[in-house]
């Protein structure tokens, strides 16, 4: 199908339903969904159309009556729609503790106890967050 659930669509404007010929008892029923978003919420898998939040699913329209406005997965995501999102903190952490057992360990020496290393790496951890939250990374 055309279409995926949760594309953004709109309802084709009621003079192109009334172009395509649909009889007045028809129009009645759609007219006052001309023109309005709707977002898809179900796809029929035999063919016969999608289900939309607009007329709260009760019927099924052809994909022939509307236009994307918005696909449900843009390239370039909706933090909205973002449902894990990163845990800084736990990031920094990670960070920090291979930068305190790798490259600072072998300058350093052994002693992970030494509070320089342990600054070193919460200095290197954060230069890296900020990095990664701007795309430098």
């Amino acid at each position: 199908m055309k279409y995926k659930v949760g594309d953004k669509v709109r309802i084709k404007p009621i003079d192109w339903f009334k172009e395509k010929g649909i009889n007045s008892e028809q129009l009645l029923h759609i007219e006052k969904f001309c023109d309005k978003e709707a977002i898809i919420t179900e796809i029929d898998t035999k063919g016969v159309g999608y289900c939309l939040d607009i007329d709260k699913e009760k019927n099924w329209w052809s994909g022939k009556v509307f236009d994307l406005i918005q696909t449900a997965h843009p390239a370039i995501p909706d933090n909205s729609l973002i449902v894990n999102p990163i845990d800084w903190e736990q990031r920094r952490y990670e960070l920090v503790k291979t930068i305190m057992t790798g490259a600072l360990e072998n300058k350093y020496g052994t002693s992970l106890k030494d509070k320089k290393i342990v600054s070193d790496a919460i200095e290197l951890a954060d230069e890296a967050i900020s990095r990664l939250k701007e795309g430098k990374l």
